[in-house]
């Protein structure tokens, strides 16, 4: 009796436990269900409804009031349009949030239905607005998914975004944010606060200090994964990331293009005190320092590691042009990278040195398994993946070159088992040296057949004829004497190329709405000349991202030109779009005027002019897809003004170029030779139609013969036919033409006035 009393209250026992553990379960998931918190809805265009945010249909119409009412772990869908922070710190999170973009209007039901690229959700400052658009403030766990962030402008760091939190910033865009300190697109500078970027683009940001797309400083920590950070400039280091002081940078499947650090080092990433930088599979393409070098990347003082890695003309104007390594008392390790585009790519100052091996370098670099030997990259381009690579040809000599996979390089870090884009290596014998594995397609093996009707060989198709590659915007040379008048405002600026991010797989009414955001959000045009020229004009997007005007904008493009005579059989180059920014090493001249004149350089002028007379050369605006207007020639730099062109030769010197003179009207123009154009903030040719500190310019070439003979004298004035005063121009009534092209300019000019 005792044993069945003892067994009973071991059962009892048993149970009770039971009972109690399956109420402590269901109070976890009870708890679990509520701290995930409400998800809200938020749709500028919802009216008529409650604006409570309980649904589409009763969505919030502001972001700022779904924010001034949602609880730590709410959720927030935003549906496309803009959104406007109608006064500082409106957008800012101090509970933890999940917020997403891209929904069209109404809404869908799955954030995995979204189409971001069709239906932006575009968060910015309201114009007089100054501050961070949005800011995360400490200890906030929040995520931004499918936003696109734009004209940020704080007087300290962080243009589109303040980070004091943990930030994961996943699928978004910033843009053309500036940053009075450091950070331009992100400013992530708090000990403590943590900063993941994932599949996003930073593009057109600038910072005074460091970091035109990201600065990291002050014990943070940064992961960037898949993303592309292009044109972005900083006055101090890191034009497209600054890394700094006892922080952590991890950059993964990453490329960086065309970012610009004025001063001190590291036109894509800058690196210092303390800092560790470890960067796998990405690319470094035409980023430049003008100053101490290091135009890929700049260590100072900081270890790095970099494995699979293609570093390609990239500049500086001191130093090494890929990676400079200095102020270090400990190594470098880098393996399986590729450093081309003139000697000098690598520097290091001891005690600190750079153990580097199994890579490709221009002009060689001491170390195991390391080669010299043109790699033969191809350009640029969207070769599959989140970002762009350069691929490498059949035959390059970095194929099968590299460290195998696994290879440990330092510390945890190891030779990866995918490139860039995704690919799984080795593709061949062994790893591809650089961030690109060349696929190897193996040949079919034919089924046996004991009696093969022999086929005809097939009719080989024809070689394409290449198109002609679009006329680049080019940094200013120096000038040795200043553009003045009494009455007007001058700025030198440095275009570069802007490029449109379409969605895989694209269709062409998802690539009209990519043409149309970039016009929109990035260049500010009006939405009605955005959606003019992406419906008319730009049908075309190349594997650069550039958008240009295909053979059937060509042929339309003889009817909006009935003074010429365009030559049938004249090939159809693209009608690229370009961003260029004002630097702060700009000549200017402070006037009281109607608006700064921006003064951009395109080159080099393509050979099909070089020999010919500068007259012969003529730059044809765009004013919209049916009008359009020529630029009015000037043959001395005096006259050159807004809405005129010249051709100027520059001498190329260490470091760049140097104006030597503007060519007069029968000076044969020599490859040496550069196009310049004129457009004045708010003038007749600023298609933003407004003075707002930018001009946009479309604009092509022309090869014309004038209908009459002109003055004998190369730098006698003729009539003005339009445009600013002080221009000299030839007939209007032009043959012979060949059409080439000068890229849509986007320029940012400052308030010049006091």
């Amino acid at each position: 009796m005792a044993e069945a009393s003892t067994r009973f209250g071991a059962v009892s026992t048993t149970y009770a436990r039971c009972r109690f553990l399956f109420f402590v379960f269901i109070l976890f998931l009870a708890t679990a269900h509520l701290s995930e918190g409400a998800t809200r809805y938020v749709d500028h265009s919802a009216a008529a409804g409650a604006d409570d945010g309980s649904s589409w249909l009763n969505a919030h119409t502001t972001l700022q009031g779904a924010l001034a009412v949602v609880a730590s772990g709410d959720v927030l869908w935003v549906a496309e349009g803009t959104y406007p922070a109608v006064a500082s710190g409106d957008f800012t999170i101090s509970e933890d949030l999940h917020l997403y973009g891209g929904f069209a209007t109404g809404g869908q039901a799955d954030p995995d239905d979204r189409d971001i690229s069709s239906h932006p959700t575009v968060l910015t400052n309201a114009n007089g607005i100054n501050g961070s658009v949005v800011i995360v403030l400490a200890d906030a766990e929040v995520l931004l998914d499918g936003v696109t962030i734009t004209g940020g402008n704080p007087l300290l760091g962080g243009g589109g975004v303040y980070n004091a939190g943990l930030l994961t910033v996943r699928n978004c865009t910033l843009s053309s944010n500036t940053a009075g300190a450091g950070g331009g697109g992100i400013f992530n500078a708090l000990p403590g606060s943590h900063l993941t970027v994932e599949n996003s683009t930073f593009s057109n940001n600038t910072a005074v200090a460091g970091g035109g797309g990201i600065c990291n400083a002050a014990q943070a920590s940064l992961t960037v994964e898949n993303c592309t950070f292009s044109n972005n400039s900083a006055a101090g280091g890191g034009g497209g990331i600054f890394n700094f002081g006892n922080t952590s940078l991890v950059v993964r499947k990453s490329t960086f293009s065309q970012n610009v650090a004025l001063s001190v080092g590291g036109g894509g990433i800058y690196n210092s005190l303390n800092a560790s930088l470890t960067v796998e599979n990405s690319t470094f393409s035409g980023n430049s320092v003008f100053a101490i070098g290091g135009g890929g990347i700049y260590s100072a003082g900081a270890p790095i590691v970099l494995v699979n890695c293609t570093f390609s003309d990239n500049t500086a104007t001191e130093g090494a042009k890929g990676l400079l390594y200095t102020f270090n008392t400990t190594q470098a390790f880098v393996r399986n990278c590729i450093f081309w585009g003139g000697t000098d790519q690598i520097m290091y100052v001891p005690p600190g040195n750079i153990d580097l091996a199994y890579s490709v370098v221009d002009g060689g670099f001491a170390g195991i398994g390391n080669i010299a030997v043109n790699p033969n990259l191809a350009p640029l381009a969207d070769n599959g993946g989140a970002t762009r690579t350069h691929a490498l040809p059949a035959g390059s000599l970095a194929i099968d070159q590299g460290q195998p996979v696994g290879t440990v390089v330092s510390g945890g870090v190891a030779v990866p088992s995918t490139d860039q884009r995704g690919v799984a290596r080795p593709q061949g014998a062994s790893v591809d040296i650089g961030a690109y594995e060349r696929v190897v397609t193996p040949s079919p093996t034919p089924d046996p057949d004991p009696d093969p009707t022999p086929e005809p060989d097939p009719t080989p198709s024809p070689t394409p004829r290449p198109t002609p590659y679009p006329v680049q915007p080019v940094p200013h040379p120096r000038l040795f004497f200043s553009k003045t008048t009494a009455s007007e405002s001058f700025v030198l600026t440095n275009p570069t190329p802007l490029t449109v991010t379409l969605p895989p797989n694209p269709t062409r009414e998802s690539m009209k709405v990519a043409i149309r955001n970039a016009l929109r959000v990035v260049l500010g045009f009006p939405d009605e000349l955005a959606e003019d020229f992406a419906e008319n004009s730009f049908d075309k997007v190349d594997d650069a991202g550039q958008p240009y005007m295909s053979e059937r904008v060509r042929e339309r493009l003889k009817e909006l030109l009935p003074d010429l005579e365009i030559t049938p059989g004249t090939p159809s180059p693209p009608l690229a779009l370009f961003l260029a920014r004002l630097n702060s090493s700009s000549s200017v001249k402070t006037a009281e005027d109607n608006g700064a004149i921006a003064i951009a350089f395109f080159g080099p002028v393509p050979s099909v002019f070089v020999g010919k007379n500068a007259e012969r050369l003529r730059v044809v605006k765009a004013l919209n897809s049916a009008s359009v207007t020529p630029f009015v020639q000037a043959f001395s730099w005096d006259a050159l003004t807004d809405g005129c062109s010249s051709v100027v030769e520059v001498e190329r010197v260490a470091g760049g170029g140097v104006l030597k003179r503007v060519l007069g009207r029968n000076d044969a123009i020599t490859k040496n030779c550069l196009v310049v154009i004129a457009v004045r903030d708010g003038g007749a040719f600023d298609l933003d139609g407004t003075e707002n500190g930018k001009v946009s310019d479309p604009a092509f070439l022309l090869e014309a013969e004038p209908s009459s003979v002109p003055s004998p004298s190369p730098d006698d004035p003729v009539p003005v036919q339009g445009g600013g005063g002080g221009c000299s121009a030839g007939g209007m009534h032009l043959f012979s033409v060949c059409i080439l092209l000068l890229p849509l300019l986007a320029l940012i000019v400052p308030s010049l006035r006091s």
